[in-house]
């Protein structure tokens, strides 16, 4: 059996008698102050009865009764047992019993029976004159319930007999004075022992002159008790005496506390990391980037990779807010933070706060209606950590436990409360003009990695489920899903879309394996959406999982699932511009310099050259993180990072600082086919004579470029029906030395008419730019979208090798 962390579970009875002096009220206002505040217990749970009208605690949301005799405290004391006796129940608890927890608080002097008999007595000859039986009827009404007794009277040890003959299974006793001790000790911090007793459940470190001074309530217990960091009842009684006898009232009395069914403590923590509500549950409010050094963006999603070797601060720090939403003050907690590539990736890195003192020294209980209001309480912790270079889109998970050995990163399939994920992406895309697009690679679309992994030690059927919406807006965007098999560079493999029983993407991993996932986004002609297109994606895996881990939304469509990640997508139109100059070493303008820009995840990129004053600007491009430099023929400038904002416009200088190494990277560019759609020859002819020209420029050198004329004598004959339409090829199109890090290719074709004029077919262009080892790869088009590779009336295979 346990209690709960839940705050409906917990209920309160505080009394005072007739001697209703001002510290047996404060009394009253000190418990009830530390019960509603550091332990969570609803004031609506409270009970505060008055054995006299004389004056009022303030207890504000408590019932408040006002008793004159015994008879009536019977009365009061079985109904709150009739609203307090367990067990707790509720679909948000875990499996097991899980008891309510009632605590019985006596201050003040005692009430009499019609008979004489008092239920305590202010003073007299003692146990004579107590009536254990009395109160054991009124314990017995209690049921399934903890219930914990603290008595602040003369004489209170004297009903020790009226919980060991209860029925009830467990229970604690702390009592300040024996059976045969009257004192009260003139307190105006309240009485005696309940001054003490409350500041250990404040968790106040024991003050100079007791025994174990500067320690927690929660270190005084026996072994378990101590380390656990809960303030069991019998050391908040044990604190309470220390602070009793320093204060000078021993040995007049001697506090003392007993128990039956193990250690009792008062309410439990429960900590807080939100996910938010399906079906976007993913989405937690309670992780968040900022980035010390780019001031000027906003907290969010944002992720700015940082260069190998980089130091702190690093570009970005991740925020988790942790909350204790159970009934147990936190005086430190520790933190397990993950980043992950997307929903289930490959792991980066794995961060453990230990023992985490909350900026406001005890992280008190919050009641999860408060969140967002000015009574929320949360503590941040910021964890500032490199993010990967070539990433565009991280996921990180966090949880939080009260020990650091309980800290484990094992993230449950079953979504539980101390755990969070933040998985969100942005993709602000330039839309297409009715006429072509100036830098067509980074303009019109986008594309981002998403990586899986299979993080379970048996082989595992992955879903990615689409959102219902995704098919309203397929006439404003279009979504492709590719496999890459190797680094971005690589061949991509167009994933299968199936629609039953709903619109999904199947795949199956073995233990541990990870798969790329690449998503390209377009934004078509006449895209309206103001908004944005918001696009939540669910990544559930088929297991045998209980019903409360199915994933909610399709338990009916697919039942053996369970949802173990996701992640959103927001498409919105957006663009950026970004200008500036490039400076020789004497901060001289450079002509013709060539600006090499790249999104941080190398999947787009482009070239331009500045004009004769040493300007280049490249307007309405997609807002992103992109690294960028410059270059001429000797000289090249440092890789800068810059972060452009939709609507913003960013100026950047560039200094040629840098001598170009004479060396470069060997580079081979095979063509190996060509395909085409449309031979444009009437189809009474059935074939069409085709001639292609290549000319691939290495390092913006014409003096370097390799022309090759295909074929080298003659034409191709060859038609646009499917079986027909394919000319093999395996031509070497160029084969040389890159030495500045930049490669063009054009490739133009036409079909040639003797009788009319020729047909210019279009024209395939390509700049690489950066690192040639990130060229080397197979490039094709895909059957579902027209990319760089799919000119529209021909496309064409050709691959890039070191040779």
């Amino acid at each position: 059996m346990a209690i709960t962390y839940r705050s409906q579970d917990k209920y309160a009875f505080l009394f005072t008698g007739p001697t209703a002096v001002g510290r047996f009220i404060k009394d009253l206002e000190d418990v009830f102050q530390v019960l509603t505040e550091y332990y969570n217990y609803p004031a609506g749970n409270i009970h505060v009865v008055l054995g006299s009208a004389s004056a009022t605690p303030s207890v504000p949301g408590a019932t408040v009764i006002n008793i004159s005799d015994a008879g009536e405290l019977r009365v009061a004391l079985e109904s709150f047992a009739g609203m307090a006796s367990g067990p707790a129940i509720g679909p948000d608890l875990p499996p097991g019993t899980w008891e309510t927890t009632a605590l019985l608080y006596f201050t003040g002097g005692g009430i009499s029976e019609a008979s004489g008999s008092k239920l305590v007595i202010d003073g007299g000859s003692g146990t004579t004159n107590v009536d254990p039986a009395w109160l054991t009827t009124r314990l017995n009404t209690f049921s399934a319930c903890h219930v914990n007794m603290v008595m602040q009277q003369s004489f209170s040890g004297g009903f020790l007999s009226a919980l060991t003959g209860s029925t009830l299974l467990q229970w604690s006793f702390s009592h300040a004075c024996s059976d045969s001790q009257d004192s009260y000790g003139n307190n105006t911090l309240g009485s005696f022992f309940t001054h003490g007793w409350f500041r250990g459940l404040k968790l106040e470190t024991l003050p100079a002159g007791t025994p174990d001074a500067g320690k927690y309530a929660d270190e005084l217990g026996v072994a378990g008790e101590a380390s656990n960091r809960l303030v069991a009842l019998g050391e908040a009684t044990d604190f309470g005496k220390q602070v009793h006898d320093a204060m000078g009232f021993g040995p007049l009395s001697t506090p003392a506390y007993n128990e039956f069914g193990g250690s009792q403590y008062p309410g439990l923590p429960e900590f807080l990391i939100r996910d938010s509500a399906p079906p976007n549950w993913w989405e937690s409010p309670d992780i968040y980037l900022t980035h010390p050094n780019h001031g000027y963006l906003p907290p969010g999603d944002l992720y700015i990779p940082d260069l190998v070797g980089a130091t702190p601060p690093y570009n970005n720090t991740i925020n988790v807010d942790v909350r204790n939403v159970g009934t147990h003050p936190v005086r430190a907690y520790s933190l397990g933070i993950e980043l992950f590539k997307s929903g289930v990736g490959v792991v980066n890195e794995q961060h453990t706060a230990c023992d985490r003192i909350p900026a406001a020294t005890i992280l008190l209980p919050v009641d999860v209606t408060d969140i967002g209001t000015p009574d929320d309480k949360k503590d941040t912790y910021g964890w500032n950590t490199p993010f990967t270079v070539g990433t565009t889109h991280e996921c990180v998970k966090a949880e939080a436990k009260l020990l650091c050995g309980d800290v484990d990163f094992a993230w449950s399939i079953i979504a539980n409360n101390f755990e969070g994920q933040r998985n969100t992406d942005e993709m602000s895309i330039v839309p297409p003009p009715p006429s072509s697009l100036p830098f067509p690679n980074i303009q019109g679309f986008k594309e981002h990695l998403y990586g899986i992994q299979n993080r379970f030690d048996v082989p595992r059927r992955f879903i990615l489920v689409f959102p219902e919406s995704y098919q309203k807006y397929k006439d404003a965007i279009e979504l492709n899903w590719f496999e890459m098999l190797a680094g971005p560079q690589s061949e991509r493999i167009p994933l299968h879309v199936v629609d039953v029983p709903v619109l999904h993407i199947p795949f199956t991993l073995k233990a541990g394996e990870k798969k790329d996932i690449l998503l390209h986004a377009e934004i078509k002609t006449g895209f309206d959406v103001e908004e944005g297109i918001t696009l939540p994606f669910e990544i559930l895996v088929q297991g045998e999982w209980p019903d409360e881990a199915r994933a909610a939304t399709h338990a009916t469509n697919l039942p053996s699932y369970a949802a173990i990640a996701g992640f959103t997508v927001t498409i919105r139109k957006g663009g950026s511009t970004l200008k500036g100059t490039v400076l020789d070493r004497e901060g001289k303008p450079v002509a013709g310099a060539n600006i090499f820009i790249r999104t941080v995840n190398d999947l787009q990129g482009a070239v331009i050259a500045t004009d004769k004053k040493g300007l280049y600007a490249l307007q309405d491009i997609n807002p992103d993180v992109y690294f960028m430099h410059a270059e001429t023929e000797k000289r090249h400038s440092r890789e800068e990072m810059v972060v452009l904002q939709s609507g913003k416009e960013e100026e950047l200088k560039l200094h040629l600082t840098e001598e170009v190494p004479v060396e470069g990277k060997p580079v081979k560019v095979i063509l190996d086919k060509i395909r085409i759609m449309n031979d444009h020859d009437p189809c009474i002819k059935g074939k069409g004579e085709l001639t292609f020209t290549s000319v691939v420029v290495p390092d913006n050198d014409d003096s370097e470029k390799q022309v090759t004329r295909l074929p080298g004598k003659g034409v191709y004959h060859v038609s646009d029906k499917p079986g027909e339409n394919e000319i093999r090829l395996e031509v070497t199109l160029f084969d040389g030395i890159v030495k500045n890090r930049s490669l063009s290719m054009s490739i133009s074709g036409k079909e040639i008419d003797f009788l009319d004029p020729d047909d210019e077919l279009n024209r395939y262009r390509r700049v690489f730019s950066g690192d040639p080892d990130t060229w080397y790869g197979q490039y094709y088009p895909s059957d579902e979208y027209l990319d760089r590779e799919d000119v529209g009336d021909w496309a064409l295979w050709y691959r890039i090798i070191r040779d």
